[in-house]
């Protein structure tokens, strides 16, 4: 509301002259002159109701400027001026701007807007605007939305009520996983994955998505193994390892070994080297490379480890991804990202690589682990470097290019490696 004393001091002629500039004048000038008719209170809405019912469909920018007016004023009789116009303007844009101004009042705007759900020709308009608003009072006209006819308004409100926490919505959600539009199952599926640490059983949650993995839509696969990766139960686990196993979901596969590094758990690292193991022939090059990848950024320091020796794992195995350029510069990078010091001898032979990208991403995964300190070895590699007394990264590449009948390619390796770390200090 605004204070009457400060309204009285606004003379009458200055609104009228205020209210003409509105309407003649250029772009800036409406601009400039549109932020101070709202000082004139609640004696601004009727002139500009009258300007609005005779301009609106004829001057779109004023009809836009006077909207935004009477938003700002958020004023019951702005707000009936508002719900008005939308119900009586043959113009889409016209109605769309004054929805939008009251949707800019808040919680106040809610009441108003719902009485645009009680006609066909508004009631989408009252939805959107309604979807717009976060307050509790809304949510039985977004649930009632679900229901409708309209794809893009049930997406729109059930998108709107992931905002919120209700058994009635959970109801809801787990209700639309079988709606007939695809776009509506993955909206569902987004929003319950969006929640999924909210709800008491996780495990029932994780059986609801589970199915949808094999949906027909390959975005609503997508959505679900992204969401049982954020529910993380045992089931999950499994049920995304079947995806990795099974030859006929081969483009969900990389969202599924997403979905495992997220878990994060002993038993998903575990599937996620199983799968590797299975991989041995590439036929999944690309995910492959995602679980060297996503490897490297799981977070708990058990985790860490158990990552870290699946990696060693590979460059010591004859597995194939190990043996491309790709492959090893995945795992150098994963390492270096990891920070294990059980990986400083694998990165220092990676150094002696035949392919120069290789070698570089070694160095820079060296140069991660040299923020550890210092190391403490126990490797043939390093016991001319007193074993016992621990070194730096970068200490250390300084012994072993000291040694002499060093292989000549970790040496050349070596070298650059140390030449590298100089530049950098410089």
């Amino acid at each position: 509301m605004f204070d009457e004393s400060d309204r009285s001091t606004l003379p009458s002629a200055s609104l009228s002259t205020a209210l003409a500039h509105l309407k003649l004048g250029d772009f800036q000038r409406r601009w400039d002159i549109a932020k101070t008719i709202p000082d004139f209170g609640e004696a601004a809405i009727a002139p500009l109701v009258s300007l609005l019912q005779a301009e609106a469909e004829e001057d779109w920018e004023l009809t836009w400027f006077i909207a935004r007016i009477l938003g700002s004023l958020k004023h019951p009789e702005a707000m009936a001026a508002l719900v008005d116009l939308i119900r009586t303007t043959a113009s889409e844009d016209v109605a769309t701007t004054a929805t939008a101004a009251l949707t800019q009042m808040g919680t106040e705007a809610i009441a108003p807007l719902q009485t645009l759900l009680s006609q066909p020709s508004t009631y989408c308009l009252g939805v959107q605007a309604l979807a717009q608003i976060r307050h509790p009072d809304v949510v039985p006209s977004l649930l009632e939305a679900m229901q409708h006819e309209s794809v893009a308004l049930r997406v729109a409100a059930i998108d709107a009520l992931s905002h919120f926490q209700h058994p009635q919505i959970s109801a809801a959600l787990l209700k639309a996983l079988h709606d007939s539009a695809a776009k509506v199952r993955q909206s569902a599926v987004t929003t319950l994955g969006l929640q999924a640490a909210l709800y008491e059983n996780p495990q029932e949650l994780a059986d609801r998505l589970k199915p949808l993995l094999w949906d027909v839509n390959l975005e609503v696969c997508q959505q679900s193994a992204v969401a049982l990766g954020r529910i993380g139960t045992e089931s999950a686990v499994v049920a995304l390892f079947e995806v990795l196993r099974s030859p006929h979901a081969l483009p969900l596969q990389i969202e599924a070994v997403r979905a495992l590094g997220w878990i994060g758990t002993p038993d998903a690292l575990d599937r996620l080297q199983e799968f590797l193991n299975l991989q041995r022939d590439l036929l999944c090059q690309e995910s492959c490379q995602e679980s060297l990848t996503v490897l490297g950024r799981v977070e708990s320091a058990e985790a860490k480890r158990q990552a870290t020796q699946i990696l060693l794992n590979l460059l010591q195995s004859a597995h194939a991804i190990a043996q491309t350029d790709r492959g090893k510069q995945a795992i150098a990078l994963s390492l270096g990202q990891l920070k294990q010091p059980q990986a400083l001898e694998a990165l220092i032979q990676l150094l002696a690589d035949a392919s120069a990208s290789v070698r570089l991403h070694a160095i820079a995964a060296l140069k991660q682990l040299d923020t550890l300190g210092v190391l403490h070895l126990d490797h043939q590699l390093f016991r001319p470097i007193k074993p016992l007394e621990p070194q730096t990264t970068q200490e250390i590449l300084r012994a072993i290019a000291a040694q002499k009948n060093l292989d000549a390619d970790l040496q050349r390796g070596v070298a650059i490696a140390l030449q590298e770390w100089g530049n950098s200090a410089d």
